[in-house]
This record gives structure tokens, sequence and C-alpha cells, in this order.
């Protein structure tokens, strides 16, 4: 009786063998976590002059979301910036690739008009960055995949 029941039960939760499909990962859920330290507001001499590390970084962040929702198109991302040892969330997960455009756009125009002192933008804080991506991540579903994508200038972290 017990086999009987066993067999039952695993007949019932084949999956390869049952009607219903299912696909896993055709979901992704990105955050992309960008520093904007003191470190990402240096110029650095491999780039055309008067560009710094920030303005690069923004724009190619900016034609990662056009190729992220080409290939992804029910994919959701989301961006978080990381600056003075704190990590603030700038667009949530969303499947609107013009949201994070024009976020990241606004992200630019402020950071690059804050004035120039050697401590502007402070420390780049890792642990808080992926912390604050990661409990967004939580509420994403489960037959998603879940990532974080973190593009830093500095060399360390606090």
């Amino acid at each position: 009786a017990q086999i009987r029941q066993r067999r039952h039960r695993l007949a019932a939760t084949d999956l390869a063998r049952s009607s219903k499909r299912l696909v896993r990962h055709m979901l992704r859920h990105v955050y992309l976590v960008l520093d904007c330290s003191q470190w990402s507001r240096e110029k650095d001499p491999a780039l055309p002059p008067a560009r710094m590390r920030l303005e690069t970084t923004l724009n190619l962040a900016s034609d990662f979301i056009n190729e992220y929702y080409d290939q992804n198109p029910l994919g959701h991302l989301g961006v978080v910036l990381c600056k003075d040892g704190e990590a603030e969330m700038l667009t949530t997960l969303g499947g609107s690739p013009k949201k994070h455009k024009l976020a990241l756009g606004a992200a630019l125009v402020t950071e690059m008009t804050k004035g120039g002192g050697p401590s502007v933008g402070g420390e780049f804080s890792l642990q808080n960055g992926i912390e604050v991506a990661g409990r967004s991540l939580g509420y994403a579903p489960r037959y998603g995949s879940r990532e974080i994508i973190v593009i830093t200038s500095a060399l360390a972290t606090c």
C-alpha cells in the first residue's frame, strides 16, 4: 500500500511526464549597482579629455539598459547608486527602459553639477549596495533568476 502511494505521488509530481510545462529562468530580475564615489570622479587618461569615469560609466549603463531589454523583453531591471558609504535605490525593479534611462540621465546631471572637492562622493560601500539590491530581490518571484551586477571604480570598499 505504501509503495503504491509513493508511486502515485511521484507520478503526480513528475513534471517531465505531466502536461504542465515548467520554464525556469526565462524571467530575469537584475539590479545594476553603480559606483558614484570619489574614485569615479577622477579623470582617466584612457578616456577622451575632460571626461570622468562617472560620466562614462553612466553612459555605458544607459547603453546596457537598451541591450538588456532587447535581449530580455520580459526581464525586470533596477538601478542602485553607491556613494558616501551608502546605497540609494535610483529605480526599483521594472520593465520600462525609458524610466531607467531618464533616472540615469537625471543622476548624471545631478552628480556632474556637484562642486569638485577631493572628497565629493565619499567612499564606495559594496556591502550596502548588495544589501539594498538583495532586499528588493527578496520580493521577486522564485520562478525567475535574480542577479546583481556591480560596476565599480574604487579599488577598495568601506
